[in-house]
């Protein structure tokens, strides 16, 4: 099931990735506060590199993302990542330590390496969701599916309503 849906909805970013121009990848947007598809694609995929290297000893803190500009400016160092997370990130569940900015010191919570990946599918589909609103700002939406951004659901829900 993990596979299916990262490959699912990970290989629509790479899809639009390879198909959006570097310009365009990189042009700050009004509609995304002035950052670019580029650095919402490097925000997606910083997540699932960090819960890909908390899988080895268990502890997993999001603040400390690598932020690698080569992802946000170069779409085929981009695609690279995605491919390489799509392969790797199907693994067994465990149990995770979370450590954030968002609770006072030493303040950890529990969690698990399927929850987690859950997580980052939903903010992937959240992001994907603002990337969409800038393809339609530049009249590129035709370079995403409908389904893009969009959980799966809603999308089920939408089938379910127009059969």
């Amino acid at each position: 099931m993990q596979s299916a849906t990262l490959s699912s909805i990970l290989g629509q970013l790479s899809d639009l990735i390879r198909n959006i121009s570097r310009e365009d990848y990189c042009r700050p947007m009004p509609s995304l506060s002035m950052s670019s598809i580029g650095e919402h694609v490097r925000h997606i995929l910083d997540m699932f590199i960090c819960l890909e290297r908390a899988y080895a000893d268990g502890y997993l803190n999001y603040d400390l993302r690598d932020r690698d500009e080569k992802i946000q400016c170069i779409p085929a160092s981009a695609e690279e990542m995605t491919n390489t997370i799509i392969h790797h990130l199907n693994k067994e569940d465990k149990v995770l330590t979370i450590k954030s900015m968002h609770f006072t010191e030493g303040t950890v919570i529990q969690s698990s390496y399927s929850r987690e990946l859950l997580y980052c599918i939903e903010h992937c589909i959240h992001h994907q969701a603002l990337i969409r609103v800038a393809l339609k700002e530049m009249g590129l939406e035709n370079l995403v599916s409908s389904s893009f951004g969009v959980a799966p659901s809603t999308l089920a829900y939408q089938a379910y309503v127009h059969r």
